[in-house]
Protein backbone atom coordinates (compact mmCIF):
# COMPACT_ATOMS: atom_id res chain seq x y z
CA UNK A 1 0.00 0.00 0.00
CA UNK A 2 1.29 3.33 -0.73
CA UNK A 3 1.44 6.26 1.91
CA UNK A 4 -1.67 7.80 -0.28
CA UNK A 5 -4.15 4.68 0.66
CA UNK A 6 -2.83 4.63 4.23
CA UNK A 7 -3.98 7.79 5.02
CA UNK A 8 -7.61 7.28 3.14
CA UNK A 9 -8.32 4.45 5.11
CA UNK A 10 -7.29 7.07 8.63
CA UNK A 11 -9.42 9.48 7.64
CA UNK A 12 -12.47 7.16 6.64
CA UNK A 13 -11.35 5.06 10.08
CA UNK A 14 -11.11 8.63 11.94
CA UNK A 15 -14.37 10.20 10.54
CA UNK A 16 -16.54 6.91 10.84
CA UNK A 17 -15.46 6.60 14.48
CA UNK A 18 -16.38 10.47 15.38
CA UNK A 19 -20.14 9.95 13.65
CA UNK A 20 -20.53 6.59 15.27
CA UNK A 21 -19.63 8.55 19.02
CA UNK A 22 -21.98 11.01 17.86
CA UNK A 23 -24.87 8.85 17.50
CA UNK A 24 -24.61 6.93 20.64
CA UNK A 25 -24.46 10.29 22.42
CA UNK A 26 -27.46 11.51 20.67
CA UNK A 27 -29.09 8.15 21.24
CA UNK A 28 -28.50 8.23 24.73
CA UNK A 29 -29.75 11.68 25.05
CA UNK A 30 -32.74 11.23 23.06
CA UNK A 31 -33.83 8.13 25.05
CA UNK A 32 -32.78 8.70 28.56
CA UNK A 33 -35.66 9.75 30.46
CA UNK A 34 -36.31 10.58 34.21
CA UNK A 35 -39.69 10.16 35.23
CA UNK A 36 -41.00 13.28 37.36
CA UNK A 37 -41.33 11.71 40.78
CA UNK A 38 -37.45 10.66 40.40
CA UNK A 39 -37.36 14.54 39.29
CA UNK A 40 -38.62 15.72 42.88
CA UNK A 41 -36.54 13.45 44.47
CA UNK A 42 -33.27 14.68 42.74
CA UNK A 43 -33.94 18.17 43.66
CA UNK A 44 -30.35 19.56 44.93
CA UNK A 45 -30.70 20.69 48.71
CA UNK A 46 -29.70 24.66 48.93
CA UNK A 47 -26.22 25.20 50.89
CA UNK A 48 -27.69 27.08 53.54
CA UNK A 49 -27.15 25.73 56.97
CA UNK A 50 -27.68 27.02 60.82
CA UNK A 51 -24.21 28.15 61.72
CA UNK A 52 -25.20 28.61 65.41
CA UNK A 53 -26.43 25.07 65.64
CA UNK A 54 -23.05 23.93 64.20
CA UNK A 55 -21.36 25.65 67.04
CA UNK A 56 -23.69 24.54 70.03
CA UNK A 57 -23.06 21.17 68.49
CA UNK A 58 -19.25 21.75 68.24
CA UNK A 59 -19.49 22.94 71.97
CA UNK A 60 -21.17 19.48 72.77
CA UNK A 61 -19.53 17.31 76.04
CA UNK A 62 -17.98 14.48 74.79
CA UNK A 63 -18.69 11.41 76.80
CA UNK A 64 -16.36 8.77 77.04
CA UNK A 65 -17.13 5.41 78.42
CA UNK A 66 -16.02 3.79 81.14
CA UNK A 67 -13.31 1.32 80.65
CA UNK A 68 -14.04 -1.19 83.39
CA UNK A 69 -16.23 -4.22 82.38
CA UNK A 70 -19.09 -5.18 84.82
CA UNK A 71 -18.61 -9.06 85.58
CA UNK A 72 -22.13 -11.13 85.30
CA UNK A 73 -22.03 -14.21 87.02
CA UNK A 74 -21.54 -17.05 84.33
CA UNK A 75 -24.21 -19.66 84.04
CA UNK A 76 -22.94 -23.10 84.47
CA UNK A 77 -25.23 -25.99 83.84
CA UNK A 78 -25.71 -29.04 86.02
CA UNK A 79 -26.55 -32.50 84.43
CA UNK A 80 -29.84 -33.29 84.82
CA UNK A 81 -30.42 -36.32 87.53
CA UNK A 82 -33.34 -37.98 85.37
CA UNK A 83 -31.89 -39.70 82.14
CA UNK A 84 -34.73 -38.92 79.16
CA UNK A 85 -36.33 -41.72 77.84
CA UNK A 86 -35.95 -42.60 74.61
CA UNK A 87 -38.46 -44.38 72.27
CA UNK A 88 -37.20 -46.83 70.01
CA UNK A 89 -38.71 -47.01 66.51
CA UNK A 90 -39.19 -50.02 64.70
CA UNK A 91 -37.23 -50.10 61.23
CA UNK A 92 -38.82 -51.10 58.49
CA UNK A 93 -37.14 -54.38 58.81
CA UNK A 94 -38.32 -55.47 62.02
CA UNK A 95 -42.45 -54.25 61.00
CA UNK A 96 -42.16 -56.63 57.99
CA UNK A 97 -40.58 -59.36 60.18
CA UNK A 98 -43.62 -59.06 62.33
CA UNK A 99 -46.06 -58.67 59.83
CA UNK A 100 -44.92 -62.10 58.35
CA UNK A 101 -44.90 -63.50 61.31
CA UNK A 102 -48.61 -62.63 62.25
CA UNK A 103 -49.78 -63.92 58.75
CA UNK A 104 -48.19 -67.14 59.23
CA UNK A 105 -49.13 -68.26 62.88
CA UNK A 106 -52.59 -69.77 62.12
Amino acid sequence: MKGKELLIIAISAFILTVIWIASNVYHAYATSTIDELLQIQIIPIAPQFDEETIARLKQRKVIEPIKTSISQPSLTLSPSPVEPEIETVPTIAETEVSEATESATP
